[in-house]
């Protein structure tokens, strides 16, 4: 694949894969510079058990938002909220990316839904720069 262009993945089956094609400078100014806040408690999120088992307990984390265009990607593996463990409906959740740091010294990016009022209780944490690859 050509080095400037990325293939998102599509949010469903029989969906025009030519629509997902996306320009990497298009991509890379889309995921630059997303909201991101600071998780106040990451030890009582939600994440796989497998996860604390391989890597260790959480240490620290942020959640950013993910770029309205990518939001329906469809990466996402469960519809509860990381924050409050509740179920994220279609009509109260926003794509985003949540970003744990664990005590093996290493940071994932973990696509999530989160309620909008459980991103706004956190505290801001600047802009997050990661860009997907």
């Amino acid at each position: 694949m050509d080095s400037q262009r990325r293939e998102a993945k599509p949010a469903a089956r029989g969906m025009d894969l030519r629509s997902f094609i996306v320009d990497r400078d298009e991509w890379n100014r889309a995921w630059m510079g997303r909201p991101q806040r600071q998780v106040p408690s990451p030890s009582t999120m939600a994440i796989p058990a497998e996860a604390l088992m391989q890597f260790g307990p959480i240490l620290s984390a942020t959640i950013a938002l993910d770029p309205p265009q990518f939001a329906d990607r469809g990466d996402q593996e469960t519809r509860e909220c990381p924050l409050c463990g509740e179920a994220a409906d279609d009509t109260d959740r926003l794509a985003a990316t949540l970003h744990p740091t664990f005590a093996r010294e290493i940071s994932l990016g973990l696509p999530v839904w989160v309620h909008r009022a459980c991103f706004d209780r956190c505290p801001d944490a600047g802009k997050c720069d990661h860009v997907p690859g």
